[in-house]
């Protein structure tokens, strides 16, 4: 028999574990949201290492994420809210981790890896490598948004 207090703190760590991963990603959408507003600040080889740095993580995170959820059959639910166009139509604002969501997430954030890393050592010298990396984090930074959407709202919005 399971003690009550670990099923507690189970599930209590499984939430922060999801809470760590949304918050994660939403700081990798951010950095190519002001890498696209702020060009050069950072420099081509910095916003590389940041971006590298992020999908790192949110790739260990989505491991670790998956193993919990094949282990405990835990799936994670977001209701964000709805959005009223009228009184007849509503977008309703879902989204949801499951197993074969995170697998497309992490086949998504390691293709951006490999494009990343091989694209930089291509367009090192190039005036325009600084966008192509902004754009190219904004972009798996959607695609992500579009495999966790879980309503027509949220597949509109992305």
């Amino acid at each position: 028999m399971v003690p009550l207090n670990y099923i507690f703190e189970l599930t209590y760590s499984i939430d922060n574990v999801h809470i760590l991963y949304i918050t994660l990603f939403i700081a990798y959408t951010l950095v190519g949201v002001v890498a696209s507003f702020f060009i050069g600040y950072v420099g081509t080889r910095g916003l590389f290492y940041i971006a590298e740095f992020y999908l790192t993580s949110l790739l260990l995170l989505t491991v670790v994420l998956l193993s919990y959820t094949l282990r405990y059959g835990v799936t994670l639910n977001l209701d964000l809210g709805t959005i009223l166009i009228s009184q007849d139509i509503q977008l309703t604002l879902l989204m949801s981790f499951d197993i074969v969501r995170l697998l497309g997430v992490g086949l998504i954030v390691v293709l951006t890896f490999i494009v990343l890393t091989f694209g930089i050592e291509y367009m090192t010298r190039e005036a325009f490598a600084y966008h192509v990396i902004s754009n190219l984090i904004l972009f798996s930074a959607c695609i992500c948004c579009f495999i966790f959407a879980n309503s027509i709202g949220l597949l509109f919005i992305f």
